[in-house]
């Protein structure tokens, strides 16, 4: 009953607060404790538990909010569009590593570095200047 009693005398102590402090946080949470995040629906999800002194583990699981059909249709927009941007990122990389034509259908050429120079009149290489 020790640690009920503490916990009342806590919630006695900042019942009438104004502003929430360091203090204020420090007395009450024990620890909190931060997950991976994951990405794979394309949101980024990242779980954070918190661990309050006297009660344990806090679950402030909000309940979902009900979306509008439009809020609905904008979000499918967005989720959609991020798709779009992230798989063209992804191409771009792919072909940025294979030597594939550019977005222009212009093929890229790998010249050995400095052929450019060369070509266009500036310092040869291997010749002292």
């Amino acid at each position: 009953m020790v640690r009920a009693d503490k916990l009342i005398e806590l919630f006695k102590r900042y019942t009438e607060f104004i502003e929430l402090t360091t203090l204020m946080l420090n007395e009450f949470i024990e620890k909190v404790v931060v997950h991976e995040a994951n990405k794979s629906t394309g949101e980024r999800i990242q779980k954070v538990d918190i661990y309050l002194d006297f009660i344990g583990q806090f679950d402030a699981e909000l309940p979902a909010e009900e979306l509008s059909v439009e809020q609905l249709e904008e979000q499918r927009l967005y989720l959609e569009k991020k798709r779009r941007a992230r798989e063209e990122q992804r191409m771009r990389a792919a072909q940025a590593g294979t030597g594939a034509t550019q977005g222009n259908g212009v093929r890229r050429s790998h010249s050995p570095r400095g052929a450019s120079r060369r070509a266009g009149g500036g310092i040869p290489l291997g010749e002292p200047t």
